[in-house]
């Protein structure tokens, strides 16, 4: 399949040190460095080139454009033409930065024109002829989004003019747009050096997670839909895969404040087909769970039983909703050599993860209690799946064989969901938190001598599970050691099946 590279411009975020910049590779040739003077970051470039060796791109953002700079006009071509002498590229903003004095200090091959705001396909196709006016290496667009699928404009611009000179994206949530872009002739990715805001990937995510700057060309597009998805590490797995395999497919991130209005404005439009791609597949992920369903042409028996769905299949013209939560806890079990059917099994959590695992256990012969904070939302899962519960507030692990957390708790901090000190020295803990290093429940479980399931044991489960629902073939076992390291992969299962 024929490949090609795009460029990886990095931004030196306030909260980023020069620590940092060694985290992407800037010695390779196909990696800007930007200095952001808007921010107050002046930096010495004869320092930056004898320490890092290589290319300098230099911004001086306005407030109109996104930026904190407020200087005059004076002041402002004034630090254009002094950047110009020790920069490669120079952003000039197509709006307030093309004066003659400026244009003649900054060459052609120099300039990166710039402009943002919020406006339709059609406006973008004009503003882009605009700026194309005046010479320039690169031209590039930046929108505003003011609802749900206007984020894809700026896309529909890239695929109406096939430029390979021209970058275009949306700003904030919708940083799935920088991803796809190149796809559509973008030849510049814009990232961060360092986590600086969440809408933002960094320069590690997008060779991590997407394999930048190498790009295949992309005919499928799948996704993972929820309200925080940035840290979700199914788009490394998913796209590692799709490398091993040869796919021209991406995994991306969606984050989404309403379902609804992600699956009416986005899904069920015409955009992604216009683009020439095929949305084949979503992952489903908190809080969409449950109110996902309303949508679906059709669902599995799990998911009709417990009402809750994490896999979207498109089938032809059909969306069918499935979920493979029980995937990740069940196989991981038997693996561990853990019965099942006779346990007393506490599964901590009533959310549509908590109410399909419980349901699977008891399917396979526990005896499940469950236990939720929310005596109404634990109240209603009982009445679903007809098993007993107990608030949390009255829950002891005393007397339970198998203990799961399904709730978030862990994730960030260093709080457990439930005490610990009544434990049975036979009982497993399984943690479906997973995260760079064991939670806490995890640390505390494994100090007291018991056995454990590590959220990355739970996690590897699923996102096998989900890659054969919407592939039709296996996950490759190597693709789970390029994305995550054997060090993570192995930390997981720590048995001698180990992927790595």
């Amino acid at each position: 399949m024929m490949k090609r590279d795009v460029t990886l411009v990095a931004s030196l975020h306030p909260q980023s040190s020069l620590h940092d910049l060694g985290s992407f590779s800037f010695g390779r040739s196909s990696t800007y460095l930007e200095i952001r003077g808007d921010l107050g970051r002046e930096m010495d470039t004869d320092w930056l080139r004898g320490n890092l060796h290589g290319d300098l791109l230099y911004s001086l953002r306005s407030r109109a454009e996104g930026g904190a700079c407020e200087h005059s006009p004076a002041i402002r071509r004034e630090r254009f033409i002094r950047a110009a002498r020790h920069y490669d590229l120079i952003e000039l903003e197509g709006e307030r930065d093309l004066h003659s004095d400026v244009l003649e200090a900054v060459p052609p091959s120099k300039r990166v024109i710039s402009w943002r705001g919020s406006t339709n396909c059609r406006d973008l196709i004009a503003k882009v002829q605009y700026l194309s006016a005046t010479p320039a290496r690169y031209y590039k667009i930046v929108t505003v989004p003011a609802h749900p699928g206007d984020e894809v404009a700026p896309l529909a611009m890239l695929a109406a003019l096939r430029r390979t000179d021209t970058v275009a994206f949306a700003e904030g949530d919708s940083y799935w747009t920088r991803l796809v872009a190149p796809s559509l002739g973008a030849p510049l990715i814009f990232a961060d050096t360092a986590n600086g805001g969440k809408n933002v990937p960094t320069v590690s995510q997008l060779r991590q997670d997407y394999g930048f700057p190498s790009l295949p060309v992309i005919r499928n597009l799948f996704g993972i839909v929820g309200a925080n998805t940035a840290r979700s590490l199914s788009p490394r797995l998913h796209n590692a895969a799709f490398r091993a395999l040869g796919r021209p497919s991406l995994f991306v991130s969606l984050p989404a404040a309403d379902f609804h209005e992600f699956w009416t404005k986005l899904v069920q439009s015409a955009d992604f087909a216009a683009l020439g791609l095929n949305l084949k597949a979503l992952t489903v992920t908190s809080p969409f769970k449950t109110c996902a369903l309303q949508v679906a042409d059709e669902q599995s028996e799990m998911v009709g039983y417990t009402r809750s769905t994490n896999l979207f299949l498109k089938l032809g013209t059909r969306w069918r909703a499935e979920t493979t939560e029980a995937e990740g806890v069940l196989p991981v079990l038997k693996e561990h050599r853990i019965t099942i059917a006779g346990k007393t099994a506490a599964v901590v959590g009533c959310g549509g993860s908590g109410r399909v695992v419980a349901a699977a256990l008891a399917r396979a012969g526990a005896n499940v209690t469950l236990v939720n904070r929310s005596v109404e939302h634990g109240e209603f899962a009982s009445a679903l799946l007809g098993l007993p519960f107990v608030p949390l507030s009255k829950f002891s692990v005393r007397g339970f064989s198998l203990v799961v957390n399904a709730t978030p708790v862990g994730r960030d901090g260093n709080q457990i969901p439930f005490l610990l000190h009544d434990l049975d020295g036979d009982a497993v803990i399984v943690d479906q938190v997973y995260g760079e290093r064991p939670t806490p429940l995890v640390q505390r479980a494994e100090a007291m001598g018991r056995r454990v399931i590590d959220g990355f044991d739970v996690l590897l489960g699923q996102v096998r599970q989900q890659f054969l629902r919407m592939n039709g073939e296996p996950m490759p076992s190597e693709a789970i050691c390029e994305a995550v390291g054997p060090q993570l992969a192995n930390r997981a299962s720590r048995r001698a099946a180990a992927p790595c």
